[in-house]
């Protein structure tokens, strides 16, 4: 039988950007072998039509010209006019998921074999949620720099898709300029900045540099590319990742009406601080009940919301939590354990001017007159929370969704 094989490198180039035919497999693998090129076993199978990958480096990579090597087309330039490629590679190679657009890179993070697998992993789980480039050596290997839209499938080190991400955000900066967020964002090592830099300090300097032709200085340009998760591909199908959200909002902004009426619309579940607190424990609180002993009671609910939450999320099922979420740490914890428990957590900032807060608020408290289980807000109270929030940092915000409102 005659075949029709696409033979692809690690980050999914084409070989001469088109089928190759051979009258077998073996034929083919022969075929390969005079051009220099071992390759794999199929990974993709349609009979007569496969792909297989390449196995370790292609003509001009070792020289880190391979980006503009004439023999290996992009994906995405193939896409543009042969839909049978298309349409082949997203059956056999994504399980059946077609990408939201044709334009998609491919790409593996770091260097080939563990290093590759090993970030692609953290990527899948969904720490990994930020990665770094060095923008000379992109421009002299000819690699183009990401943009805000990107969609991008991201291999192992060994060319087998994991995920599927979309660049969200695009910062270009010194190496120096870094922060401790960014670090975070990343997902490697300890997490933190000085482990960052000591991490791409070292590969830039002492495996890329080499590779191009060039010196990592510290004052080197960089980027950094915040993306978020489309697809983890698990063995022939693709999965979803379920999605957490967070509202945050200072009191009377409407995290309640709006968390409610999203779970809703979702037919997900919404955790809800102050229904618990109220259910639980507010017939018991003292007059007037003291920071101290909310807020050591709120630990407990938000224990049992956790355990809650976790069934949800490894049900393949998303949430609201509604929890308040006034301090940055207490943010940054929920947004690490969504992430830990498998899910894609996503901040919803609602803005809402003071004054119009407050009127919402004497509202609800004039509605709540003749229920002894509601909590009123007084207007000390109101004050004493603007200041016990902690406003959103700009990284944060860069992260969030905002919604604004006026009334």
């Amino acid at each position: 039988m005659s075949v029709q094989a696409l033979i692809l490198s690690v980050d999914h180039r084409v070989f001469r950007g088109s089928w190759v035919e051979a009258p077998s497999l073996e034929a083919l693998e022969a075929q390969c072998a005079e051009l220099g090129l071992k390759v794999s076993s199929p990974v993709a199978i349609d009979p007569p039509r496969f792909a297989v990958l390449v196995e370790g480096s292609i003509p001009g990579e070792s020289e880190g010209d391979s980006f503009r090597h004439p023999d290996w087309v992009p994906l995405a330039r193939v896409f543009e006019s042969r839909d049978d490629v298309w349409n082949f590679y997203c059956e056999r190679m994504l399980g059946g998921w077609h990408p939201p657009k044709r334009s998609v890179d491919v790409f593996y993070f770091g260097s080939k074999g563990l290093m590759a697998s090993q970030l692609a992993h953290l990527v899948a789980k969904g720490s990994k949620r930020l990665t770094a480039g060095w923008r000379a050596s992109h421009a002299k290997t000819g690699m183009p720099e990401p943009e805000v839209g990107w969609v991008s499938i991201v291999t192992d080190g060994f060319g087998i898709p994991i995920a599927c991400i979309t660049t969200e955000e695009v910062r270009r900066l010194s190496f120096a300029s870094v922060t401790e967020e960014m670090a975070r964002l990343e997902g490697e090592g300890d997490l933190t900045l000085d482990d960052w830099k000591r991490g791409h300090r070292r590969y830039w300097r002492e495996i890329e540099a080499p590779m191009v032709g060039l010196e990592f200085e510290e004052d080197a340009e960089i980027f950094v590319e915040r993306f978020r998760l489309l697809k983890v591909f698990a063995g022939q199908h693709a999965v979803d990742r379920p999605e957490v959200l967070l509202p945050v909002g200072l009191t009377g902004s409407g995290k309640t009406t709006f968390a409610k009426r999203v779970a809703r619309e979702r037919g997900v579940a919404h955790f809800s601080i102050d229904e618990w607190m109220r259910r639980l424990y507010w017939s018991d609180a003292p007059s007037p009940p003291s920071l101290e002993w909310a807020l050591e009671r709120c630990s407990r609910c938000e224990s049992m919301i956790e355990a809650l939450l976790e069934q949800e999320i490894r049900a393949g099922r998303g949430a609201v939590l509604d929890l308040g979420f006034s301090k940055i740490d207490e943010r940054t914890r929920w947004l690490k354990r969504c992430e830990e428990l498998g899910a894609t957590p996503r901040l919803v900032y609602i803005d809402v001017p003071r004054e119009v807060r407050w009127s919402r608020v004497e509202a609800r408290n004039r509605a709540l007159e003749h229920n002894s289980q509601a909590i009123a807000v007084d207007r000390a109270t109101f004050d004493w929370m603007e200041g016990y929030f902690e406003p959103l940092t700009d990284d944060e915000l860069r992260l969030a969704s905002v919604i604004e409102s006026e009334r």
